[in-house]
């Protein structure tokens, strides 16, 4: 599997003139030197023809064996029109698997290479370059930097460029955060990692991105790598990240308002149910920031599409990302990560706020609890943990954080009824919403119950209350985590009043 490919940290960044086949080999760097895993020889071959192939994925070029081999199937190559590098870069393109048996300066593309990044009419045979040097890293990619703006980042509208943050030695991160497709190409989300407010500080946080620009025609025609492409032998910081191994992984895509009604697709390996309760999550942090609107996020069940290629969830397919081979899937040692797709406004208007959710979703899964209790005593029928003389701001979680273990050798079913006092007055302009989880092995956990909390009067006060239910299999013990986020509506910049008096109680039934 993709997932346990070997990484050798060594790339190879220097910048050549444009040489011909000969003038490389001439240089002791000839196609049959096929680089070692992880090494990516600097090899640059003018005087090619692109044609058009139907043949040829999208994104794809397709080179002889000898060149296929050269630069490695599966990793990417820059293509141009040009004589200089990188001003005349005009397109990125993945090394196809497939060969051709015609002369090694022909290279098939699909008709969107042409078109886009070539910007020719199509069926025109485009005379150009092709080399794997790229792309230009960042004065800021190197390990323990902070993100900053990125807008001097690529000068005169035109290039590609990477950036990322590793904790620095001994620290081990566990999280991984990626925009593969920032910049101009899919804008608004290399904003999104900047939004994360990733400290220099932070040891729990990694971060890559890429950004492109190509002024005045669009970005993406010019440099977009589907996820499941990605290769981190063609770009430095996502190998630098692939030195670890995550707990979780998030990576920021966008499209456009018109493919899809809903604004946010929570996608990528995860286990339906846990994409689901981050989709929720990102609805209710969406409710609360931007004074109680109504954003539409949709965690994709493609099970019936698999059944049925006919199936209208089908529609949804291309952004799943459930792809093994798609990076964010390989970064987590679960091979479960997320993938956010969110529509052009979605990005524009709420981006940070997404951006922090999904986060806040994480921290308040990978903090210590704020208070826990062991149900040890088989004969125990209640246990009840609160938030009583608590400070919420210690963690990089913001939300009170109760954590009930059950330990019985029978199987039982426990109602949790998690509860928030909303003081004197009603519980007009609140909202509140609680996430039950189950830890797992591996140092995971699965959304088990939860939902939005309602008001109501409890006793003759008002609250907002939520109960679930869950069953508990017989001689196991288990770990239940009570995510409670519980505060009052807001028009940005304000930030929200987290509500207190947040209680959840266990009752054997």
């Amino acid at each position: 599997m993709s997932g346990f490919r070997t990484v050798i940290h060594i790339l190879v960044f220097s910048i050549l003139g444009v040489c011909g086949l000969s003038a490389c080999t001439e240089a002791g760097q000839t196609p049959s030197a096929h680089p070692v895993a992880g090494v990516a020889l600097p090899l640059t071959f003018s005087s090619v023809s692109f044609e058009e192939s139907s043949n040829v994925p999208k994104e794809h070029c397709r080179f002889t064996a000898a060149r296929r081999d050269t630069f490695g199937a599966g990793r990417q190559v820059l293509i141009h029109t040009g004589s200089t590098l990188p001003s005349q870069t005009t397109g990125l393109c993945t090394v196809d698997e497939g060969e051709h048996t015609g002369n090694d300066s022909l290279v098939l593309v699909h008709e969107d290479i042409i078109t886009g990044a070539l910007e020719a009419a199509a069926g025109t045979v485009v005379s150009g370059s092709v080399t794997n040097e790229h792309p230009l890293a960042s004065a800021e990619g190197f390990v323990a930097e902070p993100l900053t703006p990125l807008a001097t980042r690529i000068s005169n509208g035109v290039g590609l460029g990477e950036y990322w943050r590793l904790p620095a030695a001994p620290a081990v991160p566990t999280v991984a955060w990626a925009a593969p497709h920032g910049g101009e190409i899919e804008p608004g989300t290399d904003e999104e990692l900047a939004a994360l407010n990733i400290s220099a500080t932070d040891t729990r946080n990694a971060y890559w991105g890429v950004i492109g620009d190509m002024e005045p025609n669009g970005a993406a025609d010019h440099w977009h790598i589907t996820a499941g492409d990605v290769s981190e032998f063609s770009f430095e910081g996502l190998q630098r990240l692939r030195a670890h191994s995550y707990t979780y992984a998030v990576s920021f895509h966008g499209f456009t308002n018109s493919q899809i009604p809903e604004p946010v697709l929570v996608g990528g390996a995860e286990a339906l149910e846990f994409r689901q309760s981050v989709a929720s999550v990102l609805e209710h942090e969406v409710r609360v920031r931007h004074n109680g609107t109504f954003l539409d996020a949709l965690a994709m069940d493609l099970r019936d599409c698999d059944a049925n290629s006919n199936h209208a969830s089908c529609k949804y397919k291309k952004y799943g990302g459930r792809d093994e081979d798609n990076f964010v899937n390989e970064l987590p040692t679960s091979g479960r990560g997320l993938q956010l797709e969110q529509t052009t406004t979605a990005r524009n208007t709420y981006g940070g706020t997404l951006a922090r959710g999904v986060k806040s979703v994480l921290d308040c899964l990978l903090d210590a609890p704020d208070r826990a209790f062991q149900n040890s005593n088989p004969a125990a029928t209640s246990m009840s943990v609160d938030d009583t003389g608590l400070i919420l701001t210690t963690g990089a979680c913001p939300y009170f954080v109760g954590e009930l273990e059950v330990l019985h050798g029978a199987a039982q079913r426990w109602a949790f009824r998690t509860s928030v006092s909303c003081g004197t007055g009603s519980c007009t302009g609140l909202l509140g919403r609680v996430d039950a989880y189950g830890n797992n092995a591996d140092g995971t956990w699965t959304w088990v119950g939860g939902g939005e909390l309602s008001s109501t009067i409890v006793s003759g006060s008002s609250r907002l209350v939520s109960d679930t239910t869950l069953d508990h299999p017989a001689s196991t013990s288990r770990r239940y985590r009570f995510v409670v986020r519980a505060s009052n509506k807001v028009s940005p910049p304000a930030a929200p009043v987290l509500q207190r008096g947040i209680s959840v109680t266990g009752t054997l039934q």
